[in-house]
């Protein structure tokens, strides 16, 4: 019996399940980037701020009912066949560390406030090691069975064209966690022994397998922690409810900022929506709440929000003739070691008036 590709199924299917109950009306976290990072997605800007547990937690949450089905079906198919030729403890290692290699690739390829979610990676180092490991089968239907389904699932999940347009689609998560998956498949064959049913190390397999549990459980502990921290996802408006134009920022500016208080992108929005409304202390007042608010949360907003609030509210300084706040309020953009990449208006903005200096 495949008792660890029920365990992990059995913990997408559990993990789905909580999300539905703490997400905002019970909407799918796919539509609430900030539901997503609270429940433990990946994002590059908060991984590298210290909160690396979020490579294996993101591994179990899924954007919606389509995510979790697809990345089910092929674990359940693939993890089946691969679990019957390397046994549990292999496979378990497998899929948490081709997670955390396509988190990683996720970290370095994508942009750093993407939020990404889903067992992708997992998912394609389990179809990676079985396409690999499926030679060691008798040539024959098995065999071509084996390496038909790692095919089937694995060639289209690295082809854009081919994706479901339904979803965003980490390519980087796919490819890392596929390549690692051949990767170890190839490692297991050349040291598998002729007369050996199981691949070598089977005792490493067992002590890692435990690990990854242990790591798993860790990892859900630290999600807790930070959800308890950052407030419930009600907290948050989701994607649907942000303004697109310039009017229905005015429209629904300060409605925002006052249904979530707590979300600097609401306070932002209100500060613009004033502004726009030629009410320049209630936009200043509004955009030193959205700032404040980014301060206490390190990593939680973009970078592109960040950015935007501090260089519009040392605009507004400036223009007031306040240099000495203008310059303490865009400090944090001039520390950015790669400030002079950022958009040009911002870096023309800080360049001509002289603020980073």
């Amino acid at each position: 019996m495949p008792l660890a590709t029920i365990l992990l199924l059995v913990g997408f299917v559990t993990v789905y399940l909580v999300e539905l109950r703490l997400a905002p009306g019970g909407e799918d976290i796919g539509s609430n980037p900030m539901a997503e990072i609270l429940m433990g997605g990946l994002t590059g800007s908060l991984a590298r701020a210290g909160q690396w547990y979020r490579l294996l937690s993101s591994a179990f949450l899924h954007a919606n009912a389509q995510h979790l089905i697809g990345n089910a079906m092929a674990m359940g198919l693939a993890g089946y066949a691969l679990e019957r030729i390397v046994g549990h403890a292999w496979i378990l290692c497998i899929f948490v560390l081709g997670a955390v290699c396509g988190g990683l690739a996720t970290i370095f390829w994508m942009p750093p406030s993407m939020v990404t979610v889903g067992a992708s990676g997992g998912v394609m180092a389990v179809l990676g090691a079985l396409f690999m490991t499926s030679f060691r089968l008798p040539r024959g239907h098995a065999r071509s069975r084996a390496q038909g389904r790692a095919a089937f699932f694995g060639i289209p999940s690295l082809i854009p064209l081919h994706a479901s347009s339904a979803l965003h689609v980490n390519y980087a998560a796919h490819t890392g966690g596929a390549v690692f998956g051949l990767l170890i498949g190839f490692l297991l064959l050349g040291g598998w022994e002729d007369y050996s049913e199981r691949p070598p190390y089977a005792v490493g397999a067992t002590v890692l397998a435990a690990f990854a549990a242990f790591s798993a459980a860790c990892s859900a502990h630290a999600v807790s922690i930070n959800y308890g921290y950052y407030g419930p996802a009600s907290r948050f408006f989701s994607t649907k409810d942000m303004p697109r134009r310039s009017a229905d920022i005015v429209a629904q500016g300060e409605t925002l900022a006052f249904n979530y208080p707590y979300d600097a992108r609401a306070r932002f929005y209100a500060g613009v929506a004033h502004l726009l409304k030629k009410d320049r202390p209630g936009a200043e007042t509004e955009l030193e709440q959205a700032i404040g608010l980014d301060d206490n949360a390190p990593g939680l907003y973009s970078r592109d929000l960040s950015n935007n609030m501090r260089i519009l509210l040392a605009t507004l300084k400036l223009q007031d003739g306040h240099r000495i706040e203008a310059v303490a309020v865009v400090r944090p953009f001039c520390e950015q070691a790669d400030w002079t990449h950022e958009p040009p208006r911002l870096v023309s903005f800080v360049t001509a008036t002289h603020l980073c200096r």
